[in-house]
Parts: structure tokens; C-alpha cells; sequence
């Protein structure tokens, strides 16, 4: 196990593995953009141009192999570092037993090496698809980017639109703010190098931590688990910790949490124990004054935050001083001496906020989280410097607002509990065992206890007439009990080669009637395998792979129909959410173009990956996942 000190510190390392990249590629393309901007005649710069895309092709080809072969070595004594901490952790709690050194271990050290390999491989993914944000808020790959940047500042100088310093202000914005992104190319959704690099490797480590505190779990007899406790926690996992477990009772509580434990999406972990032998760490009293100091929390600037919000303050600080240093490094390079001179002023005004609001919190401020490759100490002196010679004339610090981390727990706990009543309600309504029914009793079945009408069973394959009635069953469950008016479900009627369609102008389900289920879930499996190879990811085509699946698909419009498409249209209604909508899988980025809303199948695939389970459930969004269970809290009001 890993204390929630050594979680954070593993998580900074991986963040920072993709810093000498940014450096590297924030300087070239800059500078390459200050030069497009001095040229005065169309012909010059097209020769200049195609000189210089070749060039930075092959040079950045070249730097980014040597610099990116850093980051896997890195990377490699990341995963090391923790999985011998970990075990050591671990063996400590049984200071009597044999326990082999971590070097001499031959099976941690195959998990070990199982985990650097898949995340090798992962990181590998991403950096085939490394891109940037061009001045039109295009991600595009890097060559591309590189054109499109020098292309705008050249037109912005020579068209008279902007002065030199201003066109390469605009032309190098998105390069400093969103810095390096991960794109799918066929969606066009991406997100930044650094969370995507920093899920990969914690990713690895959280599952490499489960497996290595598992082996120890059955060397050591151990018959349960004691999840560890800190200070400030975030309020989903706080009831949770420092508490000891059966083994059935921590699966069952781990796989009912939104965030498990072991992810290292947060500060906790779980070690193995002997229950009634091993001596728990936090007495009763200790944990309820971790709980009342965390709700107590501090005042700042006249607002309340609890402890946690105002570490969620300090990340956003954080982040926010990591990104203006980038800046800096742009306005260096581009040798803009205005808008570094603000820029920096901007940075010391951050780090003044950063210091007061840790005061204020009693929070211990750790400035190594905000650090830059390529920001040295001689640039800090400089901003600190500038800002005492030429102070702005008005003062901003960053809006000081409730961190949204914090929304996003509220959802989960109220996702929790709407989890909660529906299992009650699923004990007083409990479905039969529908694998053992025949085709004769399903149809009895659908017809007894079905609110939703059934058509076309006579003749219809029984396993696409199983997973039909299954999850209708479901279905209404989470309805309270209810279907919605007019829905009916039909086997037959649909084209050859379709599977289960939604008509929208009669309100019915259309199902497959004949064929084989298993060959229609091998196709779906195959899709998803080309889909990897083709564009080298591990994002799936299909959200789902089974019939149950796609029948939850077309639910998802069938719902989105009751609302009158106000649900898909929600999608689109940010640029975050409609970022995040898609990553379902890459059918989600697609559009059918009939009666529909622009994300009308993100829909449909985020609804159907949510309810029907499966590896891509994670991917779903809490904003999507919230608003599917108030659709159903909805129906199981109007039921009381």
C-alpha cells in the first residue's frame, strides 16, 4: 500500500514527465512563428515555408524521440519506486512473517514488469497522437499546427490586420494555454498530453499496487483489508476510511464507489489484514476529528471553504502559475518584451495569492507542483524583479470559487443514494433468473409483468427475446415501475444487416428476429479490435459489445425522445461537456444526420455504456451520468 503523501508525490512525477516535450516544442514552433512573421512578400515566404516545415519535421522528429526515451525511463522508476514502497508498506504490518525482499520477489517483480510494459505501451499510444491547438482552436498533429500558426501570422503582417507583436501574440495563445494535446483523429476530440500521460502511469501504478497488495494479502493468510485515512479527505471516500473490511465486504463497498479505492485518483489506498489480529490505525475519536477539522475548514477572502476545497484552491492555483510560466517561455522566445513583462508580473501576482491563501488555510505550500521545464530559478528572479519595478494598476488574483471537484462529489453522492434506493426497490421487485427461461416462459413473462408491450415474439430467436425482456426488466426498475406511454417493443421489420432500430414516429423498438446473438457480439468485439489498430488507441468503437448493449442504445434515443432531444441537446450546451461526451467511443463523434441533435448517439452510447456495465462505463461522464438518473428519478417520483 502506498500512504496518500507517496500517492501525491508519484502523481506530481507523472505529471511532470511530459515538461521537457512542452519546452521543446513551445520554443520551435515559436520561434518558427517569429521569423513567418517578418516576411513582407507571398513568394519569399513560400520558399521560406517549404524550407522550414521540412526541417522542423526532421528536427522535431529527432528531439522528441531523444526527449520522449527520457520519459519512459522516468516513467519506468516511477512505477519502481512505488511498487517497492508499496510492499514495504505492506510487510511492515506483519513484522513477524517471512517475507521475501522486494528484489528477490520473482512475483512482484512479473507484476512490476506486466505494469511497465502496459503502460509503456499506452504511453506509447500517446505519443503517436500528439498535437496542439492551432490560433483557429483546431487541434491538429504537430506538422499541421506548425503550418497553421505560421500561416496566420504571416497573413495577419502581411494583410495589415495586426502588427508583428500582435499577430505573434495570437498566433502562439493556444500553444502557452492548452499546451499539448492527445487527439482522435477521427472525432477531433482531444484532451492534454499531461492528464492523459498522468492517467496512464498512475493508472498502472493503482492497478500494480492492487495486484502487489493482493499477493501479499494470500502469502500472509490475510482474511480482509483496512483502507487508510488522511487528513482533508474528499467527502465521497471520507465515511470510508481508516475502517477495516472483510474481504466480501471491501469488494462489495470497492465496486460500489464511483472512484474505487486502489485508483490512486486519490490519497487513499488499501492494505490487507487479519481481522481480529491486525490492530486498526485510527481509533474511533481519531477519524471523527478528521471529519469535524475537514467540515470546521477555513475562511478565505470571506468565503467558507472545508479543508479539501482548499487543497482543490491550491491545485487550481497551481496550475493555473504552470501554464502562465509557459507563457513566459512563448513571449521569451517570440522576443515579445511587452507581454512578457505583463506576463510576469501576472506570475508573481499568483505566487503572492498562492502564498496568502496557504497561510490562511494552514496549508503547506509546495511550489514544486507549479514547476516548468525550462523555467529556472534566474526566470523566477526575473518575474520577481519586474513585478517590484513595474507594478500593474490594478490588481486580479484568479476568481477564489468553489472548486468543481467538489460539485462533481455532490453528484456522486447523489448518485449513490438514487444507487441505493434502486437496489431496495430491486429487493421488493426481484427478477427472475431469465438465463434458465425458456422462450415460452419469457414471452409469459414479458406479458405478466411488463408494463411495455411486446409484438412479434412468435418465431423470434430466443436470445435476442432474453436480452429484450432482461433489459426492459431493468428498464423499468429504474423507472419506479413505469414504461413510457405508447413505448412498445417489436421483433422483425427492420433492413437486412441492422440489429435494433428506434422509429421515433410510432414510438417502437425494433428488434432483430432471427440469427445468432454470439455472431452479432463477435462482430461488435472485431469492429472495436480494428478500430485499435487503425488508429492506436484503446478506446473502443462501439460503448458496447453485447446485444443487451445496443438494445440500451436505442433506449438512450428512446429517452432522448421523451425529453424532446433536450438530453442530447445538453450535450452540446458546453465545450467541455461536449468534449467530454464523446470519449465514450468513437461512435459517439459520429452523427446519423435523421431528425437528430448533434450528439445525439454521444447520447445513446454514454446511456447505453452507463446501464448496461462493462469496461466503458468508467469513461462515462458524472454531468452525463447525473443527468440520467434524474430522467429516472423523475418517473419513480410520479410512482410514489
Amino acid at each position: 500500500m502506498l500512504t496518500s503523501d507517496q500517492i501525491a508525490a508519484l502523481r506530481d512525477k507523472a505529471t511532470e514527465l511530459t515538461d521537457p516535450v512542452l519546452e521543446f516544442l513551445l520554443e520551435d514552433i515559436t520561434r518558427r512563428i517569429s521569423e513567418a512573421g517578418k516576411l513582407t512578400s507571398t513568394a519569399s515566404y513560400q520558399i521560406w515555408r517549404a524550407q522550414q516545415m521540412g526541417m522542423s519535421q526532421r528536427d522535431v522528429k529527432k528531439e522528441l524521440k531523444k526527449r520522449l526515451k527520457v520519459t519512459e525511463s522516468r516513467m519506468r522508476q516511477i512505477l519502481t519506486a512505488g511498487a517497492d514502497a508499496g510492499y514495504d508498506y505492506d510487510i511492515s504490518r506483519f513484522p513477524h512473517a517471512e517475507a521475501v525482499p522486494f528484489a528477490e520477489n520473482a512475483a512482484l517483480q512479473q507484476i512490476l514488469q506486466s505494469a511497465v510494459q502496459v503502460a509503456g505501451a499506452e504511453l506509447e499510444n500517446i505519443t503517436q497522437t500528439i498535437g496542439m491547438v492551432d490560433p483557429y482552436g483546431n487541434p491538429l498533429p504537430l506538422q499541421d499546427v506548425y503550418r497553421s500558426c505560421c500561416d496566420y501570422a504571416f497573413k495577419l503582417t502581411t494583410t495589415g490586420a495586426a502588427d508583428y507583436n500582435t499577430a505573434i501574440r495570437r498566433a502562439t495563445k493556444n500553444l502557452a494555454d492548452k499546451g499539448l494535446r492527445v487527439i482522435d483523429y477521427e472525432s477531433g476530440v482531444h484532451t492534454g498530453m499531461e492528464a492523459a500521460v498522468r492517467r496512464c502511469v498512475m493508472g498502472a501504478l493503482g492497478l500494480m499496487q492492487e495486484q502487489i497488495s493482493q499477493q501479499n494479502h494470500d502469502d500472509f493468510g490475510c482474511d480482509g483489508w483496512e483502507i487508510s485515512a488522511h487528513a482533508a479527505s474528499a467527502p465521497d471516500h471520507e465515511p470510508i476510511q481508516g475502517k477495516q473490511y472483510s474481504d466480501a465486504d471491501y469488494t462489495a463497498l470497492n465496486n460500489s464507489l464511483l472512484r474505487r479505492i486502489g485508483t490512486l485518483n486519490c490519497g487513499h489506498a488499501a492494505f490487507p489484514i487479519i481481522l481480529g489480529v491486525t490492530p486498526p490505525q485510527y481509533t474511533p475519536e481519531e477519524l471523527e476529528k478528521l471529519r469535524t477539522d475537514n467540515e470546521k475548514g477555513v475562511e478565505i477572502d470571506g468565503k467558507r471553504y472545508s479543508l479539501y476545497e482548499a487543497t482543490q484552491l491550491q491545485r487550481k492555483i497551481e496550475r493555473t502559475m504552470r501554464k502562465q510560466k509557459n507563457r513566459i517561455l512563448v513571449d521569451e522566445t517570440a522576443g515579445d518584451k511587452d507581454k512578457l513583462l505583463t506576463d510576469q508580473i501576472k506570475l508573481q501576482r499568483l505566487r503572492q495569492q498562492y502564498d496568502r491563501v496557504s497561510d490562511v488555510a494552514g496549508l503547506r505550500t509546495q511550489h514544486e507542483r507549479a514547476e516548468v521545464a525550462g523555467f529556472d530559478w534566474k526566470k523566477a528572479r526575473e518575474a520577481e524583479k519586474a513585478a517590484r519595478e513595474m507594478p500593474m494598476p490594478e490588481k486580479k488574483d484568479i476568481p477564489l470559487t468553489k472548486p468543481k471537484v467538489q460539485q462533481d462529489q455532490k453528484s456522486m453522492e447523489l448518485t449513490m443514494r438514487r444507487e441505493q434506493r434502486a437496489a431496495e426497490w430491486k429487493k421488493r421487485h426481484s427478477a427472475p433468473d431469465f438465463s434458465q427461461m425458456t422462450a415460452d416462459e419469457l414471452k409469459k413473462y414479458a406479458e405478466n409483468h411488463l408494463k411495455t408491450s411486446f409484438t412479434g415474439l412468435s418465431g423470434a430467436n430466443a436470445d435476442y427475446v432474453r436480452d429484450a425482456v432482461k433489459v426492459m426488466s431493468k428498464f423499468e426498475e429504474k423507472m419506479g415501475g413505469q414504461t413510457i406511454d405508447g413505448l412498445s417493443v417489436q421483433f422483425g421489420g427492420l433492413p437486412k444487416g441492422v440489429y435494433a432500430k428506434y422509429d421515433d414516429k410510432t414510438n417502437t423498438l425494433l428488434l432483430k428476429k432471427t440469427g445468432s446473438v454470439a455472431q452479432f457480439e463477435e462482430s461488435q468485439r472485431a469492429a472495436n479490435a480494428r478500430y485499435h489498430v487503425r488508429w492506436n488507441t484503446d478506446r473502443d468503437y462501439y460503448a458496447t459489445e453485447t446485444y443487451s448493449g445496443t438494445i440500451w442504445h436505442e433506449l438512450g434515443h428512446v429517452v432522448d425522445f421523451d425529453t424532446g432531444q433536450s438530453l442530447s441537446g445538453r450535450l452540446s450546451a458546453t465545450s467541455a461537456l461536449d468534449e467530454a461526451s464523446v470519449r465514450v467511443s468513437g461512435y459517439a463523434g459520429t452523427s446519423q444526420l435523421v431528425r437528430v441533435t448533434k450528439r445525439s448517439e454521444a447520447w445513446a452510447e454514454n446511456f447505453a455504456a452507463y446501464m448496461d456495465g462493462g469496461r466503458n462505463r468508467e469513461r462515462v461522464p458524472p454531468e452525463i451520468i447525473k443527468m440520467i438518473e434524474e430522467y429516472f428519478d423523475g418517473y419513480r417520483k410520479k410512482s410514489r
